[in-house]
């Protein structure tokens, strides 16, 4: 059953990448490392080949889920409920965690003013949080011109990587959660 769900996932990141403006040969590259969190690009300048807010948004969307315990979205899909994923501590965790951080660095690249504007700001911040965070390695700029603070702040991010039972690495937020 998990294999059916990380199968979905796949087929279901690379029709979002091809409707995207993808090719099919990278929609579905992209789309196979983004679901196992591998960050493998079939370019050098990795997903900021595409230039595209869509298709680094489509990235955040399945390295998140990628994130998450398959054994989680087995009793999502299962139950039928997505109350699973409220219920769950680790989880909650998880996503709190990915939202301070997230909040940090668009306040910090703002103050710095890094992009040109509020629109890019958001993206490239949200979407380096998630891809250094969940250990991913995806990148859409040079994320190591960020105010010093930050790529350090990232660094420590990726050591917690995601959830138990995901394809994240790191040593999984439920170890942080035990821990408190």
């Amino acid at each position: 059953a998990l294999w059916y769900i990380y199968l979905g996932l796949t087929v279901t990141c690379a029709l979002a990448y091809w409707a995207a403006g993808m090719t099919l040969f990278d929609a579905v590259s992209h789309a196979f490392s983004t679901v196992a969190i591998g960050g493998f690009s079939t370019h050098d300048a990795s997903l900021g080949f595409f230039n595209s807010s869509t298709i680094a948004l489509i990235a955040v969307c399945f390295m998140l889920i990628s994130a998450v315990n398959f054994a989680l979205h087995f009793t999502v899909v299962r139950g039928r409920s997505l109350g699973a994923y409220l219920r769950d501590p680790e989880v909650r965790a998880f996503a709190g965690f990915v939202l301070v951080v997230i909040l940090i660095a668009v306040t910090l690249l703002f103050a710095w003013d890094v992009y040109s504007g509020a629109g890019e700001t958001l993206i490239h911040g949200i979407f380096h949080v998630v891809s250094i965070g969940t250990t991913t390695g995806f990148t859409t700029t040079g994320f190591h011109w960020w105010p010093s603070f930050l790529p350090v702040m990232l660094i420590i991010m990726s050591a917690v990587g995601g959830c138990a039972g995901s394809t994240a690495g790191g040593m999984k937020m439920i170890r942080l959660v035990l821990l408190y």
